[in-house]
């Protein structure tokens, strides 16, 4: 098991949202897709929110529901689809020191380092879960279809990206 998701376990564990028992039986049923955390999840044990939420206050970083956020176009056009997609963050306003993204995994510290980078800005981070990210990459940045037809039309070619991924072009 990676060591990120042994730290993420002590953290839920020590935050009595867990116990060693049930993660240990999560470890025993846990297979080669599916993590322990995954498995916990889907034992009924926690949400990705109680995860998400936790490691966030862990970390000293706010949570925020994306499902109930309207970000301003402006705020969107801050941060590229490309880039959103790529790093997977969305983000969702101003802060005092930069912009502020919300992002699943706040102990990705690459991520921060390559957006603040890439940006050319300061950018401060807060947490969400990793499907309502998803779900707000689709919402404001279109789906990844839409984006491979928009790629496909600034190439001006019909280039089929599923024959692409099947090795078949």
């Amino acid at each position: 098991m990676p060591q990120q998701d042994e730290f993420i376990l002590e953290i839920l564990r020590d935050a009595g949202l867990v116990t060693r028992n049930q993660i240990e039986k999560a470890k025993a049923g846990a297979d080669a897709g599916h993590g322990v955390i995954d498995t916990l999840v889907e034992q009924g044990v926690l949400t990705r929110e109680d995860v998400s939420r936790t490691v966030a206050a862990h970390s000293g970083l706010e949570f925020v529901d994306l499902a109930q956020a309207n970000i301003a176009p402006d705020v969107i056009g801050a941060v590229s689809a490309e880039l959103a997609r790529r790093y997977r963050v969305i983000p969702v306003g101003m802060g005092e020191n930069g912009l502020v993204v919300a992002i699943s995994d706040p102990l990705n510290f690459e991520t921060l380092d390559s957006l603040r980078l890439l940006l050319d800005r300061e950018v401060e981070m807060v947490c969400a879960t990793d499907e309502q990210i998803r779900a707000s990459l689709i919402k404001y940045y279109g789906s990844a279809e839409e984006a491979s037809e928009e790629l496909a039309s600034h190439l001006g070619s019909d280039i089929e990206f599923s024959d692409l991924a099947e090795g078949e072009g």
